[in-house]
């Protein structure tokens, strides 16, 4: 499929990608700018810039297919580790039910981009948090394998964040979850084990974050400007905008860009943002927010095709069979499409019955789930691509709740 489907990509992927084969990314350059206005693709930039160098050691010449490959491999160990966490949950190997996904989200391998490369961490929090609260309810001692899990927990969630700062949200269901638990008394924890977790977690995410911002200070490959950096009002206000049912705008993106302070530019889009909320009115508001969750939540294809120069080079003569399954103006698209839609509606069927299920990990994932739909409520969304970010906290609680409905005629799931 990489070498069939795969090409070159415009948006994001393919700004990411010139600036990394750069040999030098000069001060108010288009790339400078892009950069001081998203900070958040940078740790994207140094490690495909890595990659680039490493294809020109080993004499390697096509740079996309090598992001293209590791790319697979990244949502082949998210898939791998779904499996293993399916497998703990439901006491039987799962890994054939992994197919609907697998499905759903193989034409994303050719788009080397955060929301795939951020999975296996995602998949790796849900991991490393069950194998904790289990630690946890054991009463076992401190030792080295609690110490070791926390610190990878740290980590793989500072790497999820470096990717995509929503990712925290599964961190904030987990905590909201544990407080409830705590306050309501259900559950016996060893506190001294929560404290050390908690220690542990706070000092490798802490430190990992105070050395990332101290290396990008330090490097002289780009130089960032933060004042600026597009502010989470930008995001709200391009999250109201009616005529593109919240999703990203250019007009907006012009209007914040043009103010060259942060105070500036705060100031100019709470400006906007009351203006529109004048503007909708309550009834109007709560209108607009459905119609926009219907467009977060409602394309099978997580949004494939729907950005603005998906495939900068849409050749359709190349691969002419496979390309016409997913290229624009392919005489089999709607198959992929349709295929598609039917599978993600099974999967958020599955997610709604998954309130059978009421262990903790469930409550957990279901919060995550619901904590994402509101994000993208009040932030910009308008588009299904934002679900890809956490189709391992999807995937997971659609399978478990339909083997709870019996549909895949499996045991109960274990209690956590």
């Amino acid at each position: 499929m990489i070498y069939t489907i795969g090409s070159e990509t415009g948006f994001d992927t393919g700004i990411v990608k010139w600036a990394a084969q750069s040999a030098s990314i000069p001060d108010e350059s288009y790339l400078q700018i892009y950069f001081s206005h998203n900070p958040n693709n940078l740790g994207l930039l140094f490690f495909e810039r890595m990659v680039y160098h490493a294809t020109k050691f080993f004499g390697l010449t096509n740079y996309t297919i090598v992001l293209d490959v590791i790319n697979m491999i990244f949502v082949d160990i998210a898939l791998i580790l779904i499996g293993i966490i399916l497998q703990k949950q439901l006491q039987r190997a799962m890994y054939w039910s992994l197919l609907p996904l697998i499905l759903l989200i193989s034409p994303w391998i050719v788009i080397a981009y955060t929301d795939t490369l951020v999975l296996p961490f995602i998949a790796g929090i849900i991991l490393l948090g069950t194998n904790l609260f289990k630690l946890w309810q054991s009463g076992t001692k401190l030792n080295f394998n609690l110490a070791e899990q926390a610190c990878l927990l740290g980590l793989v969630t500072w790497i999820a964040y470096r990717l995509k700062p929503s990712a925290l949200i599964i961190v904030i269901a987990f905590l909201v979850e544990l407080g409830l638990i705590l306050l309501a008394k259900q559950v016996k924890l060893n506190q001294k084990n929560m404290v050390l977790t908690v220690v542990l977690f706070t000092v490798v995410f802490g430190g990992c974050q105070l050395v990332s911002q101290s290396a990008v200070k330090q490097q002289s490959f780009i130089s960032i400007n933060p004042e600026l950096q597009e502010l989470p009002s930008h995001y709200i206000m391009m999250g109201m905008n009616k005529g593109t049912a919240g999703s990203y705008s250019q007009a907006d993106f012009l209007y914040s860009t043009k103010y060259t302070t942060k105070a500036s530019q705060q100031k100019a889009n709470l400006k906007r943002i009351r203006q529109r909320l004048d503007k909708f009115g309550v009834l109007g508001y709560l209108k607009f927010l459905v119609i926009k969750n219907y467009a977060n939540t409602s394309d099978g294809t997580l949004g494939w095709l729907k950005e603005e120069n998906f495939f900068s080079k849409n050749n359709l003569k190349k691969h002419a069979f496979m390309r016409s399954f997913f290229y624009n103006f392919g005489s089999r698209l709607s198959i992929h499409r349709a295929i598609d839609q039917v599978l993600w509606i099974l999967i958020l069927l599955g997610v709604m019955l998954s309130f059978l299920e009421r262990t903790f990990l469930f409550r957990v994932l279901r919060m995550t789930f619901f904590g994402l739909l509101i994000f993208l409520l009040f932030f910009e969304g308008g588009r299904s691509r934002y679900m890809i970010q956490f189709l391992p906290v999807i995937y997971i609680l659609a399978v478990v709740g339909s083997s709870m409905f019996g549909v895949l005629n499996l045991n109960n799931c274990k209690q956590t």
